[in-house]
């Protein structure tokens, strides 16, 4: 399969209904390949971004919501617009939810109240982000620093394919317009949490160069069953990659790499915290927790209550009397300063069951959704951490 065929657009689907003008919204590219030569051809072709900076009074938005500036048209992918909005102070809910002409009519005239530059970040005639070009620039240092300037998925890969050379380490990237995902597992590092369920250890790196993130590394886990994968709370081992900008880029990329060669986890607390999980139920205040942070992962999308019980793998009324229950009690705290505390109660949701529900509906996502709900099922790992690493 060559790079063309395995290239896929994706709807991002976030608008809480079919506006008007979602149509005209340009799909977000994406790529899944274990392939890491195929992973670099895509990086410097298919995915290769351009960024220019340009007043924001320079912007014209059209009716059709094309985006027109140096005399070039380009359309916006969904986040693209969402960016839009952020800069010029429009509420992106409220964006979604009025005529496409009053929109353009607000932006296009708050645009003047804006003085300021902005960076949009294009790929052919798509437009993938628009990022201020002071992001990351706040520092100490006397000296004015170096505007946006991201690190690029080639350098990430090459450097991932160096730290790699001389290990048979199963890789597994994803490659977005929102950024970058490389999952490294070391096949001779193990844990069965249940006979014949096995889950390999090592770790996920995530970049973005559209306006996300800075790349940095975090413990992984992959269940092998079904290729299930969580990121593992930061206290088992995150590396950041340095944002000095005194420092040379080449020295930075090279103590990163330096960082990911001797990446290591404590593999008997690992098994531990997952014997726990697998044999341990959620409390209701556990539960209401991740379904809140459920919902705000899946907020602006169609059916966001459905999507949450998905995620959760539980049934509606289930979730409904947990949630219920949490909030009551809560109301009496509020209301009644004598009330009695009510410590967490135990619910008849096992914790291995919601942790694998949220991690396999991660592997349907798209690239932000997809991290963030690995994020969640870390947060299930957290809460059955030993106290004295919380």
């Amino acid at each position: 399969m060559n790079i063309n065929e395995a290239l896929q657009d994706r709807r991002t689907n976030r608008s809480t209904q079919q506006t008007e003008f979602s149509e005209f919204f340009a799909p977000e590219r994406y790529l899944h390949t274990k392939d890491i030569s195929k992973a670099l051809e895509a990086s410097s072709a298919a995915f290769r971004y351009h960024r220019h900076e340009i007043a924001l009074a320079q912007f014209f938005l059209d009716d059709d919501f094309t985006l027109t500036f140096n005399g070039n048209r380009f359309r916006l992918t969904e986040k693209g617009f969402e960016d839009l909005c952020k800069i010029v102070k429009v509420p992106v809910n409220f964006a979604k939810i009025i005529p496409a002409d009053l929109v353009v009519s607000i932006i296009e005239r708050l645009k003047f109240l804006h003085q300021q530059t902005v960076v949009p970040i294009s790929r052919d005639d798509v437009i993938v982000g628009i990022v201020d070009p002071m992001k990351w620039t706040h520092s100490r240092a006397k000296v004015r620093r170096p505007q946006y300037l991201p690190i690029t998925a080639p350098q990430i890969l090459h450097l991932i394919e160096k730290v790699c050379k001389d290990r048979d380490d199963p890789l597994s990237i994803t490659i977005a317009d929102s950024g970058l995902l490389i999952e490294v597992t070391d096949s001779s590092l193990l844990i069965e949490p249940k006979p014949g369920d096995v889950t390999q250890i090592g770790f996920a790196i995530t970049a973005s160069e559209t306006g996300g993130p800075m790349p940095q590394a975090r413990g992984y886990t992959l269940r092998l069953i079904c290729s299930n994968g969580a990121t593992v709370p930061e206290i088992f081992g995150l590396i950041r990659f340095n944002t000095d900008w005194r420092v040379n880029l080449n020295r930075r990329l090279e103590a990163f790499g330096a960082g990911l060669q001797t990446f290591a986890l404590d593999i008997d607390c690992l098994r531990n915290v997952y014997m726990r999980i697998t044999t341990e139920p959620v409390t209701d205040h556990l539960f209401y927790s991740l379904y809140r942070q459920a919902r705000y992962i899946y907020r602006n999308t169609p059916h966001q209550e459905h999507l949450v019980d998905k995620a959760l793998g539980v049934r509606q009324e289930q979730r409904q009397q947990l949630v219920s229950h949490v909030r009551r009690h809560q109301a009496d705290l509020r209301s009644v300063s004598t009330a009695p505390i009510e410590p967490p109660q135990a619910t008849n949701l096992l914790a291995w069951d919601i942790f694998n529900s949220i991690t396999a509906m991660a592997r349907e996502e798209t690239y932000q959704r997809r991290v963030s709900l690995e994020d969640l099922a870390s947060d299930v790992f957290r809460a059955y951490m030993p106290q004295n690493l919380n």
